[in-house]
């Protein structure tokens, strides 16, 4: 096997073992949602950027998910995928996920992710305030 192949096969085993875990530590009612939260993760993880934009968006707007990190999964997608816009909306929709207490890194990280998005698709003074 060459260096790529076993970074694919280690690739395949990490989202393997990482979906193995939802399923072992998740209460049955749980389940779904679970694999649902990990599944986006694990593409993006294997840079399937597409799949993982799809996974996330989906994700995002069941009523039982986690929709912050799905949006933020799906705005890092995007943003792979040179899909500006599709970056600006995922990132500018966490605006209003401010933390509860203390610090939030998600909220933090989307800032972040929302100037660059804007920086790259060419709204350079929005990116400067974002």
């Amino acid at each position: 096997l060459t260096k790529l192949d076993d970074a694919v096969v280690q690739q395949m085993s990490d989202t393997v073992r990482a979906i193995g875990h939802v399923q072992s530590v998740s209460a049955p009612a749980d389940l779904e949602r679970n694999l649902n939260a990990v599944r986006p993760l694990a593409a993006l993880a294997n840079r399937r950027d597409e799949e993982a934009y799809k996974l996330a968006s989906a994700a995002a707007t069941e009523p039982s998910g986690n929709r912050r990190n799905s949006m933020f999964v799906a705005g890092i997608a995007a943003f792979r995928l040179k899909q500006w816009d599709n970056a600006i909306k995922a990132f500018e929709s966490l605006s209003g996920y401010g933390p509860k207490n203390g610090l939030s890194t998600v909220a933090a990280a989307s800032h972040i992710w929302l100037g660059r998005s804007l920086a790259a698709a060419g709204r350079t003074q929005e990116a400067r305030k974002a």
